[in-house]
């Protein structure tokens, strides 16, 4: 076989070896197991899951996690043939989950704020019970997830944001009067099934 990715490791007899100079490390091997996990669902490092939705429901997976770079150990990366996942990855992967939670926690207590507004509720304090409850929870794991971001504790960031979003997704539901679970599965790659989300449990 004339592969220009085969090694010269692969020749049985090493008289041939020079026959395949070895151009990279590793190349087709790579390639394979790169495109077998997205065959399994994985995207790129650069790329998004869930973030938004095509017109026709089905999740965008090429939007959004930019954050995430090349630069992060993923069968998946353009960068470079890296499979070793490690602690920095981890730290990379949560900070950018954590901005995604906290920035859908802001949309959500924004929508669901406008929509008490829009009802007449102006006060927090005339909010319903538990809409003043998941409204305080929310900003209170804001809160936590900011801090712990300033310390540069992205893991624990990502749990409280995570939190503070699955609060502030209840939230919004309550306001908009839309099936518990709705919102939180809106940034999920599921299509149906939200009275299985954590924030309909709230």
């Amino acid at each position: 076989v004339n592969d220009v990715f085969k090694t010269p490791q692969a020749d049985r007899d090493q008289s041939m070896a020079f026959a395949h100079p070895q151009v990279s490390g590793g190349a087709f091997t790579y390639t394979s197991i790169h495109e077998a996990s997205h065959y399994l669902g994985l995207a790129h490092p650069h790329d998004s899951i869930g973030a938004t939705r095509n017109a026709d429901g089905t999740p965008r997976y090429y939007d959004g996690f930019t954050w995430a770079f090349n630069s992060t150990a993923a069968p998946t990366t353009y960068s470079h043939t890296e499979l070793v996942y490690s602690i920095l990855d981890q730290e990379n992967i949560a900070r950018g989950h954590a901005a995604y939670y906290l920035k859908w926690t802001d949309q959500a207590l924004s929508d669901g704020g406008t929509a008490y507004a829009s009802r007449g509720v102006t006060q927090i304090s005339l909010l319903p019970a538990n809409a003043a409850r998941l409204r305080k929870e929310a900003i209170d794991g804001q809160k936590k997830a900011e801090a712990a971001f300033a310390r540069f504790d992205f893991v624990n960031a990502t749990f409280a944001a995570q939190k503070a979003f699955r609060a502030a997704a209840a939230y919004r539901d309550l306001a908009l009067g839309l099936p518990a679970g709705t919102t939180e599965l809106e940034k999920g790659t599921k299509k149906e099934g939200a009275e299985a989300c954590q924030s309909a449990k709230r």
